[in-house]
């Protein structure tokens, strides 16, 4: 029991790292005006994200209408349906600033 407790002790501090040092990097790179805005932009779609998984995952975890195949499918694919989306959303970003 020791070992898992470690083991979500050094989770949490590598996810505190990486969170920090994401979000010093997102705002390095806007102008001082934009930084702001950028960062609020970026906290908000971090909370909508955590909201969203964490009210997906709570059906599927107390025996919802999906067998435990399902539900780990369902689990699986719900983060990248969410990248997918926001990939999609940032392609006209992307052919713009290539074209420019």
């Amino acid at each position: 029991m020791a070992q898992f407790w470690w083991s979500l002790v050094l989770l949490g501090v590598g996810w505190n790292f990486l969170y920090i040092g994401g979000t010093t990097l997102l705002t390095e790179t806007y102008r001082p005006e934009e930084r702001a805005k950028a960062q609020g932009a970026n906290d908000q779609a971090i909370f909508i994200m955590m909201a969203i998984s964490s009210l997906h995952f709570r059906p599927h975890r107390h025996g919802g209408r999906l067998g435990a195949r399902q539900s780990g499918r369902a689990c699986r694919w719900s983060p990248s349906s969410a990248i997918a989306i926001a990939w999609y959303r940032a392609a006209p970003a992307r052919s713009k600033g290539a074209a420019a």
